[in-house]
């Protein structure tokens, strides 16, 4: 027996502590009040706004005053009396503590009661009466609320006893005072009023506001004007509506279909479709409705793909040696791309799709020999090939050799001497070689015709000196003497000598 009640001791305590433990995922719990001070009016009442996400109790710290409800769940307005008439002149306070289920949220509320009002001494001359007003009396907010300042005038002590959960002021004071009511943000589009409603100390003296908010402007945008598919089925196509209203969506299409179909504030839908085996696109209008305000989305789903054809209008082009150009046509269904294995030739446009005409064109051929080249359409995986061949060009005589120069001699300076320059003409490959390591030719090979820069160093001989230089193209040749002027006695010093040669290449020969 006692083994038994030992287990339903455990089980219950296991009940307990899984009951008492919040789950990870519970949300962050909500506790609020307001006002959280009150003074209780000439009936001994008072009312305060308690909101939550979760469920509250409420406890006095005196017994002459009592809440009711004395718990509750979620947002209730809480009616606080008075159990029993202050006995004394003074004012006395009770505070009212609001914890939630857990007790790790707790708020309170300060109740005042006024004290007994004594019997004058002098009945000719009673005690002012409690005054208090507010101006205006009433007023509206915009929907995207703001502040408003409100003029209260009273003799006495004073505190806000009811006021919409939309509103936000100070809640007691004493005497005059500008009080600023704030409004938060109306995202309805309705109209919303309450009153806020003002008691002096004593609670013979009361005043009330009437406020108003404006409701929000009725609001409805879509993240997407079109959605554009491709021909498979697919199910993962979304788009956000974003509202301040209730909405519905609908389509015209039996092959496509959204989730949710209505909804309100801020949704995504999905859009699904089935697959398109059809050869053309098709398109379907998506309509969201929110009061009297529409927004549509256009979806396109692609045709279903084609099986690719390619066809050439020629398999062979034959071009005359002359610099020239042909065409052939493509003829397809779908994009293609041209392709060539020779330098001298080339086809316009490269890439295309559809039907098209191509143009080949190709440089001249000066071979005598004939030339091919394989021109190649490529559409997917088809493939069309054209042999292009090119007559080779006319044989012609042999030229007879020339070689000429524009001059036969060339004189420099001794000191610094300036580069010159000569023409070489001829109908062959040449070369050109120096007699002189003091004589430099650039270039020093070539064919054609040609310019040739020739440099010299510096003459640090008092004595003039002579070389040449020699052109060569097959069997002919021509020379020009290269003539340097003597140094002066003054050049002739150490530490000057032939170092300013530039450093061409060259072919040298032994000092005469």
């Amino acid at each position: 027996m006692k083994k038994t009640l030992l287990g339903w001791a455990a089980g219950l305590c296991c009940i307990i502590l899984l009951t008492a433990c919040p789950s990870d995922d519970a949300p962050d719990i909500e506790l609020s009040v307001s006002p959280t001070s009150v003074t209780l009016d000439a009936n001994g009442i008072a009312e305060v706004y308690v909101t939550s996400n979760t469920t509250w109790s409420i406890t006095s710290s005196d017994s002459w005053v009592k809440a009711s409800p004395g718990s509750g769940s979620g947002n209730q307005k809480v009616t606080i009396t008075e159990t029993q008439s202050n006995p004394s002149s003074e004012a006395r306070n009770a505070i009212l503590t609001i914890t939630d289920r857990t007790n790790k949220e707790v708020r309170t509320v300060k109740v005042i009661q006024t004290g007994k009002q004594s019997t004058p001494d002098n009945p000719d001359n009673p005690p002012a009466q409690s005054t208090l007003t507010v101006s205006p009396t009433s007023m509206e907010f915009t929907s995207s609320g703001g502040e408003q300042t409100v003029n209260l005038k009273s003799n006495t002590s004073w505190s806000v006893t009811e006021k919409p959960f939309w509103i936000s002021c100070k809640g007691n004071g004493n005497g005059d005072t500008n009080l600023v009511l704030t409004a938060t943000e109306n995202t309805s589009t309705e109209k919303r009023t309450g009153v806020i409603k003002f008691a002096s100390g004593d609670g013979k003296a009361v005043a009330n506001i009437n406020v108003s908010q404006t409701g929000a402007t009725p609001a409805l945008t879509l993240s997407i004007g079109e959605l554009t598919l491709s021909a498979a089925a697919s199910n993962n196509n979304t788009f956000i509506i974003t509202s301040n209203l209730s909405w519905t969506v609908s389509d015209d299409a039996s092959w496509l279909s959204c989730a949710p179909t209505e909804g309100t504030g801020k949704g995504t839908v999905t859009v699904s479709v089935t697959e398109n085996k059809e050869q053309q696109s098709r398109s379907a209008t998506i309509t969201v409705r929110a009061d009297d305000i529409t927004k549509t989305i256009t979806v396109r789903q692609d045709a279903a793909a084609q099986q690719p054809t390619l066809t050439l209008s020629t398999q062979t082009l034959s071009l005359a040696a002359t610099a020239t150009s042909a065409s052939f046509n493509v003829t397809s269904n779908t994009t293609w791309t041209i392709s060539d294995d020779a330098s001298w030739l080339s086809c316009s446009p490269s890439e295309g799709t559809g039907n098209a005409s191509i143009n080949v064109t190709t440089s001249e051929n000066k071979d005598e020999q004939e030339r091919t080249a394989t021109i190649t359409v490529r559409a997917g995986e088809l493939t069309q090939t054209i042999t292009v061949k090119q007559d080779a060009a006319a044989s012609t005589p042999t030229p007879t050799p020339t070689l000429n120069v524009s001059t036969t001699s060339l004189s420099f300076a001794a000191s610094n001497p300036a580069s010159q320059t000569f023409t070489i003409t001829s109908n062959q490959s040449w070369t050109v070689s120096v007699s002189n390591a003091w004589i430099a030719c650039q270039p020093s090979s070539g064919s054609g015709d040609k310019t040739v820069t020739v440099s010299v160093s510096n003459n640090n001989e008092t004595s003039q000196r002579q070389g040449t230089v020699t052109v060569r193209a097959g069997d002919l040749s021509k020379t020009i003497t290269i003539r340097q002027d003597a140094a002066s006695a003054t050049e002739n010093e150490p530490g000057s000598g032939d170092n300013n040669l530039p450093q061409y290449s060259r072919k040298k020969k032994n000092n005469p």
